[in-house]
This record gives structure tokens, sequence and C-alpha cells, in this order.
């Protein structure tokens, strides 16, 4: 059996509230990406300029962590084998803001999937021509 580990990771993330979204021109659906907060502060943003900013700026074999506007964190990735494609995971509140003591471990969570994420790319044979593109996860904290 196979799994998805996309799906994978979206399951782990959501077990902590944490939604997780592929992010794809024509960039459906992204002004959902922070429970629509932008959206409702600003029924102007350019959605498609801010689509293809995060596809140029996520660079392949990267693990990126960010922090918006409204202090909400997220993490990306491009998606391997897909051009075009970036995986966010977020937002989150930082531990300082949390009132929920478990979103404090958001983070680790994260950084936990992603290495069960690559390493169970490593061990598939399948996905061993993937991996020569994936040296390894530049993780930014």
């Amino acid at each position: 059996m196979q799994a998805d580990l996309l799906d994978v990771l979206t399951r782990l993330a959501s077990a902590s509230n944490i939604r997780c979204m592929r992010v794809t021109p024509p960039f459906d659906g992204l002004d959902q990406f922070d429970y629509g907060l932008r959206k409702a502060l600003d029924p102007y943003f350019d959605w498609q300029e801010f689509g293809s900013l995060l596809l140029q700026s996520t660079p392949s074999n990267t693990l990126l962590f960010a922090e918006g506007t409204f202090e909400l964190q997220f993490a990306l990735f491009r998606i391997p084998d897909e051009e075009n494609a970036v995986f966010m995971i977020g937002p989150w509140l930082p531990p300082s803001a949390a009132k929920n003591p478990a979103a404090g471990h958001a983070v680790t969570l994260v950084r936990k999937a992603m290495t069960l994420y690559r390493a169970t790319i490593t061990g598939c044979g399948f996905c061993r021509a993937a991996v020569s593109r994936l040296p390894s996860w530049q993780l930014f904290p």
C-alpha cells in the first residue's frame, strides 16, 4: 500500500487544527489561507500576485518558516515533481501568543512531520530519483 505523503502530512497537521493547502495557479481558494482574515480586511488584495510571489519565493529542497503580517506563522515547501506547486502549512500562532498550550507545539509537529516525509521518500524505491533532487531539508527557524 502506497500512502500519499502530503495527505499524511495534512492529517498530522489537522490533528492540531492546522490547515494545509496546495498553492498552484490559478490560485483558487488562496484567499482562505488565513481563514479569510486578509480577505475580510482588504477586499481588494491581489491574490494572483500573492500566489505568484509564493511560487517565486519558495526555493526547491527547502522548508521555509514564515511569519505573516498578523503574527500568524506558516511553513512552505515546493512539492517535489510538481511544477508551479507549493505546499503551505498553517497558520498557527507563535507559542508566545497562543492561548492553547498545544498550539505552542505546532512548529515541532511540522518539523517532525517533514522529517517523516523526507525519511519516507528516502526509503521508498519508487521515490529514489526524487531524493537525488532533495539532498536535505533546510530548516529556517
